[in-house]
């Protein structure tokens, strides 16, 4: 089996919502086996989750994460419905297994929860933009202009100021992450062309 990714609700909401790209979640599922869970089903937009073609590219895992992760929480569960929870225990489940190849978490609160207690996950977690440039330098299964593509549809997103926080892109990631990625990828690509 391959090695697979695990993205929690932000990723397909910055696809599918933000950028208003579906496709481009299913050229990437066909790229990487995709896991996800009934509660990040829920969370994503209905024109997604009940989409037959999107279903049909997915793995939806069926997981009681809750039980795994629950020791964790102490005594303030606020956050235990998230999807981002969702997403960690699967992906430890695939780690264990051997078929997780990256945990797609965007949010502090939530990589740092992994950070903190599942140390297997942190060299498997990344962010979206992150999971587009290993995809594209370090798997060599993202061409460098689709991820080019998408990184300047997401800072095109961000720079008209329509949508708060698109891709959960806030200033600080889009300074330290966004720009510093596109010229990366920029520069391979060049580099590829010469």
């Amino acid at each position: 089996m391959e090695e697979g990714i695990v993205p929690d609700s932000s990723f397909y909401i910055c696809f599918a919502n933000d950028l208003k790209r579906r496709e481009w979640l299913y050229e990437l599922a066909n790229l990487y086996p995709v896991y996800i869970g009934k509660r990040i089903l829920k969370e994503i937009f209905k024109e997604v989750s009940d989409d037959k073609d999107f279903l049909s590219t997915v793995k939806i895992i069926d997981f009681d994460y809750y039980e795994l992760i629950k020791p964790y929480f102490g005594r303030n569960e606020m956050h235990i419905d998230d999807g981002e929870y969702e997403a960690i225990g699967i992906a430890h489940f695939l780690v264990i297994k051997g078929y997780l190849r990256y945990l797609i978490i965007d949010e502090t609160r939530a990589r740092n929860f992994v950070n903190r207690h599942f140390p297997s996950l942190t060299d498997k977690m990344v962010g979206t933009i992150g999971f587009l440039r290993d995809g594209c330098c370090k798997d060599k299964k993202i061409s460098a202009l689709k991820v080019l593509g998408i990184l300047y549809a997401i800072k095109e997103t961000v720079d008209s100021g329509k949508i708060n926080r698109p891709c959960s892109m806030d200033t600080k990631s889009y300074n330290n992450i966004l720009i510093p990625t596109i010229e990366m990828i920029n520069k391979i690509s060049r580099d590829y062309d010469e």
